[in-house]
């Protein structure tokens, strides 16, 4: 024996013309109140399917505008670390030559043992942020 949900199931197929309703189902469609409620609010639902008209041409420009984003994005941050990278150098060369060379040598070995540490608050950030992690 079908269980009304099962009912329901072949009345909705039957609606949206997938399927032809069994003389079973009609039969408990006649005898069964809730089958009947769920049989009316169907028939309040439209039946005709809007054809959705797909432009490619904006698709594809709107493609193309994220990828220019990104790529913007992306050469822009490329040009932020070099230019970070040379401006510590330059402070890292300066120190050295003004004869704080033992002090370097201890904060480069501070940054390599203490900065793995940092990598899990790293990629905590960047995930909040909705990107991936490296």
């Amino acid at each position: 024996m079908k269980t009304c949900a099962e009912f329901e199931m072949e009345i909705m197929h039957a609606f949206y013309d997938e399927g032809e309703m069994s003389e079973d189902c009609k039969s408990h469609l006649a005898t069964c109140e809730s089958c009947q409620q769920f049989y009316e609010t169907m028939e309040v639902i439209p039946r005709e399917k809007e054809e959705i008209i797909i432009d490619e041409w904006v698709i594809q420009e709107s493609v193309r505008a994220a990828r220019f984003a990104l790529e913007t994005r992306n050469r822009r941050e490329r040009w932020i670390f070099l230019i970070g990278t040379l401006g510590l150098m330059g402070i890292g060369l300066f120190f050295l030559a003004a004869g704080f060379g033992s002090f370097m040598r201890n904060l480069y070995i501070a940054m390599y043992l203490g900065g793995p540490l940092l990598l899990p608050i790293i990629i905590w950030k960047r995930q909040k942020r909705g990107r991936e992690h490296a």
